[in-house]
């Protein structure tokens, strides 16, 4: 939902599962995509156009062999 807010493409990492409960106002979509991921335990990476949201090791196996 954030992403197609946004009008940004959001990837979200295949063993990223579960729900919240997000009310957002006045907020950016930097910011907003930082308390999420923090308080679930994940990151991001922005990867030209999109973002790319998972688990911190899985960001970095996955970017440590294309950086």
């Amino acid at each position: 939902m954030i992403g197609e807010v946004a009008g940004l493409n959001l990837v979200i990492e295949g063993s990223v599962k579960g729900n919240i409960t997000i009310h957002l106002r006045n907020i950016s979509f930097g910011r907003s995509l930082d308390l999420i991921t923090k308080t679930q335990g994940l990151t991001y990476k922005w990867d030209k156009n999109t973002v790319i949201v998972a688990p911190p090791e899985r960001i970095d196996e996955m970017y440590s062999i294309t950086d």
